[in-house]
């Protein structure tokens, strides 16, 4: 679990600081504080034709990656055993980058400090999604994006 949980944190982290880099290449001010990790807030604070670019080959690189599968993984406490909740894996939802991102917008902090589950109450579930999959062909794109830029300023 510890493996899994130092992967959530540096992919999100990985993706933070790509994003960051966009936005100081940009002159754009990053969020500071706690919404310095927030994924949604970060990648809505990109121009809008670094978005277009990196959504698109998000996309490419999803379908590539993944053929059509789901790869996550839910971590979930209760306090004492019963019946198991429902799992909704977000197959549902929208696999874009930014509803992906707004979904995983705390994804660092909530991993980094997994061993601080907080007793849901009675009756209660608490739980964490890592979307690994669809964040590392994210974290790739925007890898790639940079490296691009980087080419090309030379």
């Amino acid at each position: 679990m510890g493996d899994v949980a130092a992967a959530a944190t540096n992919l999100a982290f990985a993706i933070e600081l790509y994003i960051k880099a966009i936005l100081i290449a940009s002159e754009i001010d990053a969020p500071t504080g706690r919404d310095g990790h927030n994924l949604g807030r970060l990648h809505a604070a990109m121009p809008q034709h670094f978005k277009n670019v990196i959504e698109r080959s998000y996309e490419e690189t999803r379908k590539k990656d993944w053929n059509g599968r789901y790869p996550s993984i839910t971590v979930a406490m209760r306090p004492v055993p019963a019946n198991l909740p429902k799992w909704d894996d977000n197959r549902s939802e929208s696999l874009d980058l930014g509803a992906l991102l707004n979904r995983s917008s705390d994804i660092f902090t909530a991993w980094r400090y997994i061993y601080e589950f907080k007793n849901p109450g009675e009756g209660g579930w608490q739980s964490h999604r890592f979307e690994y999959g669809l964040l590392l062909s994210a974290c790739r794109t925007m890898r790639d994006t940079i490296k691009l830029l980087q080419t090309t300023q030379e």
